[in-house]
């Protein structure tokens, strides 16, 4: 027992630290010991999934659902499994088996509204944002997602008596108005979360940010400044299955994704990580880039002097308050036909800016040992 635990701690950890290929082999030497451990099976398809073996991850899942067929949390990780595998369809099927169990769920509510979303079943999609927002309408996600599906079906949003009962809820709702560019109903619904709390401190400030946005409309991005090191001419980079000239690409860098690559906490962030993405494009002669990074990253990396240089210096391009920073990062993407550097698939945007699109242009890389890799891109002379 000694030795299961053992090895079991040592897996959580290289677990936590994101070295889920060191941490898959163990959970499976400890499967095969004591196949009734389910912490073990869980932490093993989340291991799958993380490493993009999405059909692995099920398969885990499903062998763990023989060892305890009831265990409602196998069936949510099952849901989740098939979701990232794209079989929405399937993943629909599993969700509402979570609701048997746990009808009041407004997550797996919202999740199957996602599902629904991304095999373009709108009004399913919307209805079942609805009963989550039934259930809890502070439920932030459930009112990004249910703006970004009316927006998807060419529509504003419309209330349909979902009003929210609180104003905490109508906050929340101004939130993700706003990231979907609805300046004046964001702006309409944090004043009826004032209505309802005049002293709601984190509305006014909201609102006069809001009025601020609807002034300026500024949609030109500030230059950034270049790095020093001129593109090569007529070097060529190979892009997936395309050879293009380096100094024809575009390159849209997720700052916070790259600072936040390898640590276990979303909240974090290494200015290192960010100093070896800039080296590395630098070695492929590459000065044509803008990186991005979410406003809050500023508070939780680990050399905030570092990274504010960086921001004065024009080498950082930190996103607009009230704005979502994958949402941001897409937009100037798309706008400048540009690539982008992101671990982050992307999939909650699939239906807005294209599948197709969002695959194509996507370059992830990894860090290992103090050196940065890319998936599919390299030079030649």
């Amino acid at each position: 027992m000694s030795k299961i635990r053992d090895s079991f701690l040592k897996a959580n950890n290289f677990f936590k630290d994101g070295n889920f290929e060191e941490a898959q082999d163990l959970y499976e030497e400890i499967i095969k010991d004591n196949p009734c451990l389910i912490k073990a099976w869980k932490n093993l398809s989340t291991c799958h999934i993380r490493l993009g073996n999405f059909m692995k991850a099920i398969e885990i899942i499903t062998e763990a659902l023989k060892v305890e067929p009831e265990n409602e949390s196998l069936w949510r990780s099952l849901g989740i499994a098939y979701f990232r595998a794209e079989e929405y369809e399937e993943a629909i099927k599993i969700m509402q088996k979570c609701l048997e169990g746990s009808p009041n769920n407004e997550k797996i509510w919202c999740n199957i509204g996602v599902a629904h979303a991304q095999l373009g079943n709108h009004d399913e999609a919307i209805k079942a944002y609805k009963y989550a927002l039934d259930l809890n309408d502070r439920y932030f996600n459930a009112w990004k997602n249910i703006c970004l599906t009316y927006a998807n079906m060419g529509v504003d949003f419309k209330y349909d008596g979902l009003k929210p009962n609180t104003d905490t809820a109508w906050y929340l709702l101004s939130k993700a108005l706003l990231i979907h560019g609805l300046f004046e109903d964001a702006l309409d619904a944090c004043n009826k979360a004032l209505r309802k709390n005049p002293g709601f401190h984190a509305a006014h400030i909201f609102k006069n940010k809001i009025k601020s946005m609807i002034n300026e409309k500024i949609e030109e991005i500030p230059p950034v400044k270049q790095v020093t090191k001129p593109t090569a001419k007529n070097k060529l980079i190979f892009i997936g299955n395309n050879y293009r000239k380096i100094e024809d690409c575009f390159f849209v860098v997720d700052g916070a994704n790259v600072a936040r690559e390898g640590l276990n906490s979303s909240r974090s962030g290494k200015i290192s990580n960010l100093e070896l993405l800039r080296r590395k494009l630098n070695s492929f002669s590459i000065s044509n880039y803008l990186i991005i990074c979410d406003r809050s990253l500023n508070y939780t990396i680990d050399d905030q002097e570092s990274y504010s240089k960086m921001v004065q210096n024009e080498e950082i391009l930190e996103t607009p308050g009230g704005t979502e920073a994958d949402y941001y990062i897409l937009q100037v993407a798309k706008e400048r036909d540009a690539y982008m550097i992101s671990n982050d698939m992307f999939k909650e945007f699939y239906n807005y800016f294209g599948k197709e699109w969002i695959k194509s242009r996507r370059i992830t890389f990894r860090i290992f040992k103090q050196s940065l890799f890319f998936d599919k891109i390299f030079t030649v002379s």
